[in-house]
């Protein structure tokens, strides 16, 4: 499957996450995260990395009534490889730089 993240760049406490089938590009479901707590950071080697402190999570059914869905471990797993691809790692170097 490939994932799409909607409106993160690392700062967000929410989020909508799109799947979509990897052969066609069907859309297969939509996650919405809030409460979204993460820590960025690159090691020595210049590796990027998202670690998801704390988040909630719901999908939404025809009627768009909010149902809880637990992430999986690996579905989290596979959200902090994807986010890393989105954080504006330049942005976030400048913000811990010491004055």
């Amino acid at each position: 499957m490939e994932i799409q993240l909607h409106n993160f760049t690392g700062y967000e406490s929410e989020c909508e996450v799109t799947y979509f089938e990897h052969l066609g590009g069907n859309y297969v479901k939509s996650y919405f995260l809030s409460d979204l707590h993460v820590r960025l950071s690159i090691d020595l080697m210049g590796d990027a990395s998202v670690k998801i402190l704390k988040v909630k999570c719901h999908v939404c059914d025809d009627d768009d009534n909010e149902i809880e869905h637990t992430l999986t471990d690996q579905e989290i797993k596979d959200l902090q490889e994807e986010m890393v691809e989105y954080v504006d790692w330049d942005e976030w170097l400048e913000s811990q730089k010491l004055d």
